[in-house]
């Protein structure tokens, strides 16, 4: 899998949600999602993977991210749409994916 490009919240949201099964990973730390919250997808009967790209603090790259993702529900062939804050990390997750 490779990074096909930047959707819009929009879209994502479409994409997870809709009959494409695609996977949601917010790749943000635990910090984050602990005080800025969390995508809720419920409505929609479907699950978000939740996988740190980086510790915090410092910073340091999860060496174990691929293996969590596949974990959480990544299957060959599935699409999948990384959130992080900025799009940074997402990016990066998503290239590595």
């Amino acid at each position: 899998m490779s990074y096909a490009g930047d959707v819009t919240p929009a879209e994502a949201y479409d994409a997870v949600t809709g009959p494409d099964d695609a996977l949601l990973v917010d790749v943000r730390t635990h910090a984050e999602w602990t005080y800025v919250g969390v995508p809720d997808l419920e409505a929609s009967g479907r699950d978000v993977a939740f996988v740190e790209w980086s510790h915090y603090p410092g910073g340091t790259r999860n060496d174990r991210f691929v293996d969590e993702v596949r974990a959480a529900g990544l299957e060959p062939g599935r699409p999948v749409y990384c959130l992080c804050r900025s799009g940074v990390r997402s990016m990066a997750a998503a290239e590595a994916l």
